[in-house]
């Protein structure tokens, strides 16, 4: 047979859209499943480059119509149908004087612009409310001037035609706008004459991120509100989709080790230094001249939390993580090869590998009174070694492992829970037999897999599960209210790839896991019972979703054995 044709409903997650998750089978699109997410744009994924993704966004209205009333122009005037960067005419003319725009956002935020010389050579870039968060740009060979004290970093970038991508960073809670002047030399914006401008956007972060158009409203594009997360996280060739419950990064500065919350002890932290896992130059340098130095926050929490960060070395041999509360926790990692060989007081802990030689390490603990989150760094052994290490993306959260980053710039931010269900579907499933099959790596055992076939509706009526539950994978079946089958097949490993396969039908009930029977029911009966819906999540949320779903199959009669074994196999 082929499982593929003879399958009533196949999942394999490679096609998605806002609120969407594709089917293969059937090709009609009756079973394409609903995804959701909510609003929000704190979710990020491994792209298929092996680089982590964030959302998008541009935050300026209007963002290339500088003539619109959403800019305000002093003493300056502007004319389209320039000749572009890209070969067009969307670029504009400025002449003397400079142009705003309000905004309200606070934390860390980038702002650029495309601009090229004509009768005038410089650019100044700064924000509207704030002392000493400006630059001067040299637009006509690609240097910069002076940056005032408050500016985190200033960057000048050639993209072509004669134009230089500008851009100031700032962490700011008081910024009403930003503005950007025409300039006659380093230090000085008056003067008569033009410049070149295109492209004006403000985007959180430490880097300038991907252009983004915006007309009457700001734009946000990538991993936003309800839109799938196919993830090829660990080097994979084939997406899954990833699901995860709700989780808040607490550290209000995941990425700004100079933040408010952050303190460094004979230690030093130095932005946009070095490539991070997302594949952009916005990773830290953190170096310390003191035996025992370290980078320190001191979020007040109490219960288990997962203390996490992305370490790439430079010249030291390894990093320890502490949580310094009633109970130290410590952990010592070997970041030459990722092993944890020295820990103390803790719940867990691991280094995974991010390619590139970056790793995320973390710490689980049960924390209680005052403490600190720590890092320091090590010879790779027990004893701390003076040096450098390149820093991303820390993150703390409540539970006892680390999901998906979470993006902070000035406070702390959380990530919707995610569902994925399709119903009104009984003519795929099954009613009085069939077979569930599910190819997943379970991200955690705190929540639970559960997949299901069931009614509409929480009232058990009938269903069938595959589960991870009460320290089991386990495949059980209801019908007319009373429980049919319930079949162990013992515990699983968090982040271990499992394909398994559940055979429901009259006093014939098999489960296989990776090609090996688990156990059989010779008792279980099964009428119509309207069988007619799948979902990745039960209705009523006992059961959260925490795994990677690399397929998932429905077909409307049992398979034999020998069809369980190799399909699991």
């Amino acid at each position: 047979m082929s499982f593929f044709t003879d399958s009533s409903l196949c999942l394999i997650p490679s096609g998605v859209k806002d609120g969407k998750v594709y089917s293969i089978v059937p090709t009609s699109g009756d079973g394409d499943l609903t995804f959701s997410r909510g609003s929000d744009i704190e979710a990020t994924r491994v792209a298929s480059n092996g680089f982590i993704q964030k959302a998008a966004v541009n935050l300026l209205l209007q963002s290339n119509t500088f003539s619109n009333a959403a800019w305000t122009k002093s003493t300056s005037s502007v004319t389209s149908g320039q000749a572009d960067k890209d070969g067009g005419t969307d670029a504009w003319l400025m002449t003397a004087g400079n142009i705003s725009q309000s905004i309200t956002n606070t934390g860390v935020q980038t702002f650029s612009i495309y601009a090229k010389a004509s009768t005038l050579d410089w650019i100044f870039m700064d924000f509207v409310g704030v002392a000493s968060e400006g630059a001067y740009f040299d637009i006509s060979n690609g240097s910069i001037g002076t940056v005032d004290s408050g500016s985190i970093d200033a960057k000048i970038q050639s993209v072509g035609s004669g134009f230089y991508r500008c851009s100031i960073v700032i962490n700011t809670s008081s910024a009403t706008g930003v503005r950007f002047y025409t300039a006659s030399a380093d230090g000085n914006v008056s003067g008569t004459g033009n410049i070149y401008i295109q492209d004006a956007q403000l985007n959180y972060g430490l880097v300038a991120q991907e252009y983004q158009e915006t007309t009457t409203a700001s734009v946000i594009t990538g991993i936003t509100n309800d839109l799938p997360r196919l993830d090829y996280s660990g080097g994979a060739s084939c997406p899954s989709l990833l699901l995860e419950p709700s989780r808040t990064n607490l550290f209000d500065y995941s990425e700004y080790f100079n933040g408010s919350n952050w303190s460094l002890s004979n230690s030093t932290a130095t932005e946009n230094t070095a490539i991070s896992p997302e594949g952009i130059q916005n990773a830290s340098t953190f170096t310390t001249s003191v035996a025992g130095a370290d980078l320190r926050d001191n979020t007040n929490v109490t219960g288990i939390y997962t203390f996490s960060l992305f370490v790439k070395l430079v010249d030291v041999g390894g990093v320890r993580l502490r949580i310094d509360a009633s109970t130290d926790a410590n952990v010592y990692f070997d970041l030459s090869d990722g092993s944890v060989f020295s820990s103390d007081g803790i719940i867990d802990a691991d280094a995974i590998d991010y390619g590139n030689n970056w790793w995320r390490v973390y710490v689980t603990a049960n924390v209680t009174n005052t403490q600190k989150f720590q890092m320091f760094t090590t010879d790779g052994t027990l004893s701390y070694a003076n040096g450098s290490a390149y820093i991303y993306g820390a993150q703390l959260e409540a539970g006892s492992y680390p999901t998906s980053y979470i993006p902070t710039y000035g406070t702390s931010n959380s990530r919707n829970s995610e569902a994925c269900s399709k119903t009104g579907i009984s003519s795929l499933i099954g009613q009085t037999e069939g077979t569930l099959f599910l190819d997943f790596t379970p991200q955690s055992k705190d929540f639970q897999i559960y997949y299901q076939v069931r009614t509409t509706g929480s009232t058990n009526v009938g269903q069938i599960d595959i589960r991870y539950q009460s320290s089991n994978l386990r495949a059980l079946g209801s019908d007319g209210g009373s429980s049919q089958f319930s079949i162990n097949a013992g515990d699983i490993v968090v982040g271990q790839r499992y394909k398994c396969a559940v055979r429901y039908k009259l006093n014939d009930v098999a489960f296989y896991v990776d090609g090996a029977l688990a156990g059989t029911d010779t008792s279980a009966s099964f009428s119509s019972s309207a069988l007619q819906q799948v979902s990745f999540n039960e209705n009523a949320g006992a059961f959260l979703p925490e795994a990677e779903i690399h397929q998932a199959l429905i077909f409307p009669t049992g398979l034999s054995n020998t069809e369980l074994a190799t399909l699991t196999a």
